[in-house]
C-alpha cells in the first residue's frame, strides 16, 4: 500500500483547507516541530499551535494498536517536557477493521485520556464541499451520500487546478487504496482529460494511455509547431517546481533564495524525484546532498 502517512500529513498541513478545524474545533496557527526529545523513542505525526494559544498533537494509525494508550501518553509528556505545556491529542484512524484502541489509563493520581476519531464516522459532505483541493481529498475517507459522485466531482477539480495535479492525484490514488475504491478512481480518472504530467504517475499514466485516445490527451500531431511543443515543457516544468518547492517547504521550513536556486537547476522529472525522496530524509541538507 502506498504511504498513507505522508499523504495524510501534507491534505491536514494544507493552509488552505479546513481539516484541521473540521477534525478538532481548532485553527492551526503554526505547525511546530515533530522531533521530540532524544530520550523519546518515537516521533510524533503532527505537532502544531492553535489560534487559541494550545498546542496539540496528531497521530494517524491506519491499524489497532493495543499500547496506543501509552504510547499517546508518553507522547504527551515528550511534548509537554519540549514545548512546556501539555498538548491536546487526538489519534485519527483510517484503517479497515472496527476501530479498537484504548484511550484512557487511570491511576491513584492520574485520569489521562485523549480523543479516537474514526474516519468513517464523520460526514464528508462538509469537505467536499471545500474549496480547498485537500479538504476534497481528505472527504473519501468519510462517509459520503455518493462515493463514486464524490470521486468523479474530486477527480474533475484536480484536473481543473493550477498546479500540483500529479501529488494531488497520487494522494487521492492513495487514500483510496484505504477504502478499497482504487476502481472507482482508475474509472473514473481515465474519463477525465488531465495535462501529460499525469501521464507519468505510477496509476494513472497506464490507464489513461489505454483508456483515451492519446491524440486527445496529449494532442501532437506530427505537424505541431516546435514552439508550442517547448512551451507545454516549460509548463510541466514550471508545475513540477511548484509542486516540489510547496512539498520542501512544508516538510523542513519556509523557503529561501538558495532553496529556489536547488530547485530552479533540475528537470521535472528530478524535481518530482526530490518530492518522494522528501519523506525518506529528516532535513533538507540531506535532501540535497
Amino acid at each position: 500500500m502506498p504511504d498513507y502517512d505522508a499523504a495524510l500529513k501534507l491534505l491536514l498541513k494544507d493552509a488552505r483547507g479546513h481539516a484541521m478545524e473540521y477534525l478538532t474545533g481548532r485553527r492551526v496557527k503554526e505547525w511546530l516541530d515533530t522531533e521530540l526529545p532524544p530520550s523519546a523513542s518515537r516521533r510524533a505525526d503532527l505537532v502544531c499551535a492553535a489560534w487559541d494559544d494550545s498546542v496539540g498533537h496528531v497521530e494517524l494509525q491506519s491499524r489497532n494498536d493495543s499500547d496506543m494508550d501509552i504510547r499517546m501518553y508518553q507522547y504527551g509528556g515528550r511534548i509537554h517536557e519540549h514545548y512546556r505545556v501539555y498538548p491536546w491529542q487526538l489519534v485519527l484512524y483510517v484503517g479497515e477493521a472496527p476501530m479498537s484502541m484504548p484511550t484512557r489509563i487511570r491511576g491513584p493520581f492520574l485520569d489521562y485520556y485523549f480523543q479516537l476519531v474514526d474516519f468513517r464516522d464523520l460526514d464528508g459532505e462538509p469537505m467536499l464541499e471545500s474549496a480547498a483541493l485537500s479538504d476534497n481529498i481528505l472527504a473519501v475517507l468519510m462517509r459520503l451520500r455518493d462515493q463514486r459522485q464524490a470521486v468523479r466531482e474530486i477527480v474533475h477539480r484536480i484536473a481543473k487546478s493550477d498546479a500540483g495535479r500529479v501529488v494531488a492525484m497520487d494522494h487521492l490514488a492513495t487514500l483510496a487504496g484505504l477504502r478499497r475504491i482504487s476502481g472507482i478512481v482508475e474509472e473514473e480518472g481515465s474519463k477525465v482529460p488531465i495535462t501529460e504530467s499525469i501521464l507519468e504517475h505510477e496509476l494513472f499514466g497506464p490507464l489513461i494511455r489505454r483508456g483515451v485516445d492519446e491524440g486527445v490527451l496529449i494532442g501532437r500531431q506530427e505537424g505541431r509547431q516546435e514552439g508550442r511543443q517547448e512551451g507545454r515543457q516549460e509548463g510541466v516544468l514550471n508545475e513540477a517546481f511548484a509542486m516540489a518547492r510547496r512539498v520542501v517547504v512544508a516538510r523542513f521550513g519556509p523557503a529561501t533564495p538558495w532553496l529556489d536556486e536547488q530547485l530552479r537547476n533540475k528537470s521535472a522529472r528530478q524535481l518530482e524525484d526530490l518530492v518522494d525522496r522528501s519523506f525518506q530524509v529528516g532535513t533538507i541538507d540531506e535532501l540535497f546532498r
